[in-house]
């Protein structure tokens, strides 16, 4: 699976996991913009960068890494032809810092402690999102956001709840300590009742997908552990269904069916249609290379249709960059969750799967807790293959 260049071995002395980890529980901190210079998890992400270069031995080309810049190539290429080159040079720019992270990741070689603490990092984070959502949040529009010096999509920030959810769903069903299975249960009710609050639909979905992925995942046993599976399953609904009770009617009637259909999901279902339907009608070199990455609005108003986003990450790519990009995007997701279940790390597997729901109906490709999936599952595929080499 992975291509090793150098001679030497890059071993991991602690200030590796340290910025590493530093990196991945401050991610909340991306939603913190400083204007043109981006986000404060932009200049966090110098630290392991930073340290690499110091102790560099070894560069590690995982299939992950090979996918990403190739991909970033296709992107390079797309400005030959691009329908906005601003909008087409900023992604570029963007993934050729996710590729920088990848290489910086997958090159180190933790041990059993050291990844335990990178592994927490990236529940903490979650826990710090939520945090933040409750003592900084407001309402607006009936919907619970976070506004001010953090900023971020009520869509999105379910995603920075994933770690932490199925981190306590794991902790629920496999600690017998009363006091753990207490704590958590809590947990999980505020991360659903933050995901309410927020009125995202895909973001909820993903959240309650994650759930019955790691309760049906996440047992070794067969019958004593089905039973438990839908013991388990059927008290978290219980706990989902008692809180739409609780919560005001103004923050959970955007759930309700009929509020869906009446409003076409928020017009996603109209607007995906509109994206089948452009697609279709280009030319065969559209249809392959696309009209140029983070070009999706001027896509949209070139078709004399509206100025909005795809709400969709995979018809976004695929309308972006044709189907080049589409297969080399969904190449590095096949190559993340093969790992995930071969390892069974189903508590990895079932956040990923999360990811995946939630990027049906949102459009942003940067996401940095989906970015921080696909870096710790290459970071761990990395360090397997060392390991397995001394």
């Amino acid at each position: 699976m992975l291509n090793q260049i150098g001679r030497k071995t890059f071993q991991s002395n602690g200030i590796m996991t340290c910025c590493i980890s530093l990196y991945f529980i401050m991610l909340p901190f991306g939603a913190v913009s400083l204007g043109k210079e981006g986000s404060v998890l932009k200049f966090i992400a110098v630290l392991p960068c930073f340290f690499f270069l110091l102790i560099y031995q070894r560069i590690v080309l995982s299939k992950i890494v090979i996918l990403q810049f190739f991909l970033i190539i296709k992107y390079i290429v797309d400005l030959c032809y691009t329908i906005e080159v601003n909008s087409s040079i900023q992604v570029i720019k963007t993934n050729i810092l996710f590729l920088v992270l990848l290489v910086v990741t997958g090159c180190a070689n933790f041990d059993h402690s050291e990844l335990k603490v990178i592994r927490n990092s990236l529940v903490w984070a979650s826990r710090i999102t939520c945090i933040f959502l409750i003592f900084f949040g407001s309402f607006k529009e009936n919907r619970y956001l976070l506004s001010g010096v953090i900023t971020e999509d009520p869509n999105y920030i379910n995603g920075y709840f994933l770690f932490g959810l199925v981190h306590a769903v794991q902790a629920f069903r496999s600690d017998d300590r009363k006091k753990i299975k207490f704590l958590s249960l809590l947990e999980i009710s505020i991360y659903f009742s933050a995901s309410i609050l927020t009125g995202s639909r895909g973001g909820l979905l993903s959240l309650i997908v994650s759930v019955f992925l790691m309760v049906v995942l996440g047992s070794n046993t067969r019958n004593r552990g089905n039973r438990k599976k839908i013991i388990i399953f059927l008290l978290l609904m219980f706990i989902f269904l008692c809180l739409l009770e609780i919560i005001p009617e103004s923050s959970t009637s955007r759930f309700y069916l009929s509020t869906v259909m009446s409003t076409g999901g928020t017009h996603r279902f109209e607007i995906w249609k509109k994206s089948l339907e452009i697609f279709i009608e280009s030319n065969v070199f559209r249809e392959i290379f696309g009209y140029g990455c983070g070009t999706i609005r001027s896509i949209y108003l070139t078709h004399q249709y509206m100025d909005v986003v795809s709400h969709n990450v995979f018809i976004q790519q695929i309308l972006e960059g044709g189907i080049i990009s589409f297969t080399l995007y969904s190449l590095i997701i096949c190559c993340c969750l093969n790992y995930l279940i071969q390892k069974k790390d189903w508590m990895l597997f079932s956040c990923f799967i999360g990811f995946i729901v939630l990027s049906l109906s949102t459009s942003i490709m940067t996401f940095k807790p989906y970015w921080n999936a696909i870096l710790i599952v290459n970071l761990l595929s990395g360090n397997d293959r060392m390991l397995s080499q001394e």
